[in-house]
This record gives structure tokens, sequence and C-alpha cells, in this order.
């Protein structure tokens, strides 16, 4: 790395130099020097001012490029150097990155976390709250388990609810400004739509009775086909339909209930896309 030769003045314990308060109300900040007796505090006073500024920039420029930074340099020299630590930042490249692992938390900090990729995959089950990120950020995020994105102002999910992931969700996270993240799109098996990802046609009369009620657990959406002679179907305590000579089909939505009522024919196939 290159060095820096600009140094801050007057920054030593007990400095002569003027207060911040003095300084602010100092006729001579207005004026500058006149004729007359110098005050070495004033003076000091606006040399540190100016050279804090000037190693605060030459440290940047130090950080960010090759030429070591002295006194001795030109202005075109300065110039050069301030374009090529700015490029610097410009073409880190943060989405060509390896993919890094990130407990989940309460508040994941993703400034402390992943500061050099915007590739991360959360391990861990804690319920994720919010994020500690800068405005203008996106993260591109695989899920390593199970837990629950709560929804929130400073975390809006985009469903109006939280959402609980499975392993092998992925979505694309932006910070729309300071701690403040959305979810702009992702591919969540809990909200999948039916038939699209993880779910197969299961032949499921063996353990299906009329007269029963059975529960939708699975966390998503199924579709149910029966061939029942005639039967209706129960959808949380509401009749859809009767089913006609060649059976009924329906949707059963994540947690509700359904059923056959008994008293009818009875059932010649009963299977599912779960």
């Amino acid at each position: 790395m290159a060095t820096n030769e600009i140094l801050p003045f007057a920054q030593g314990v007990g400095a002569n130099v003027q207060d911040q308060a003095s300084y602010t109300a100092e006729p001579l900040r207005s004026s500058g020097n006149v004729a007359g007796i110098a005050r070495s505090n004033v003076n000091n006073k606006a040399l540190r001012q100016a050279s804090v500024i000037a190693a605060g920039i030459a440290q940047f420029m130090a950080d960010r490029q090759a030429n070591n930074i002295t006194d001795s340099a030109t202005p075109a020299n300065i110039s050069a150097w301030m374009a090529l630590a700015v490029q610097s930042l410009s073409s880190t490249d943060f989405l060509n990155t390896a993919r890094i692992d990130v407990a989940s938390a309460g508040t994941i900090n993703l400034t402390t976390a992943a500061p050099d990729t915007r590739h991360i995959n959360i391990t861990g089950t804690t319920t994720i709250n919010g994020f500690t990120v800068a405005a203008g950020q996106c993260y591109f995020v695989r899920f390593a388990g199970a837990l629950t994105l709560t929804n929130s102002v400073s975390l809006v999910t985009q469903t109006g609810a939280g959402i609980t992931t499975a392993v092998g969700d992925t979505c694309i996270i932006r910070s729309i400004s300071a701690n403040v993240v959305e979810i702009l799109c992702g591919d969540f098996l809990s909200l999948a739509a039916t038939g699209t990802r993880g779910q197969t046609w299961q032949d499921v009369k063996a353990s299906r009775s009329v007269g029963v009620t059975y529960t939708n657990t699975t966390g998503r959406p199924i579709m149910v086909s029966i061939d029942n002679s005639g039967e209706s179907v129960i959808v949380d305590g509401l009749q859809l339909v009767l089913s006609g000579p060649y059976g009924v089909q329906f949707i059963v939505p994540a947690g509700s209930t359904y059923s056959v009522p008994a008293g009818g024919g009875g059932i010649d196939r009963w299977v599912e896309l779960r």
C-alpha cells in the first residue's frame, strides 16, 4: 500500500490552538490576518483545520492507489491520483464473488457480515426482524434452514405477513433506505403456486374416509381430486359442489379443512397434489 506523508498539524495534547467556539466567533476568520501582532493560536487553529482535511484526503488516495502521497507532488499528480482512488471504488465487483454464510439473527448486520459480497447464505433458524445495511444495497439471498421473516416497516415482505422459509429458498432484497429492506422477488416454498415446486400427485385413498374432516397441514395450497359418485365436497364448512359422474377437483388452502360428508356413495378414488 502507498504511504501518506501529508500529516495533520497541531493535534498534540495541549496544542496551542484556539477553541472551536472562539474560532467560530473570531473576526480574523472572516478578514484574514491584518497588520499588527499575529496571534499564534488563531493561526494554528486555521492550519490544523486545513491540514486535517488534507491528511484525510491524502490517506484516502494512499489506501486506494499505488503512488506515495508526498508534499513534493504537483497539482497534476494529486489530480491523477485522486482519479485513480475514485475509480477503485467504482470498479469493485461485489456481484461476481463467492457466496458466504451469514448467521441468522433478530437483526442481521450486513455491513459487517458481508462487506465485500452481495451473495449470502443465511444459516440457522432464528427469526429475522430486520437488517443493518446502508441505503441502496441489493443482496442475493439463500436460506439454509427454516426460519421466519417478520413483516414490518423495516422488513417489507410484500405479502403483508411474515414468510416462513425452507431449505433452498432464495430471494433478492434491497435496502430502500438505511436499515429498511424490501423483498423484491423470491422463490419461497411456502408461497409457491399449487403444483409448481415440491408437490406430487399422491394416492391417499387408503387414509381417507367419508364423514371425516381433514386439515391441510402442508403449509401450501393442495389440489384434491375425488371420484365419489354423487357426494358433496365441504371446505372450511362450506359446500362447494356436488360431484358429477366423473368426480370433482378442488383447491384446499393451507390450514383449511376439507371433507366428503357421509351418507352418499363410496369413494372410488381419492388423490391429492401435495
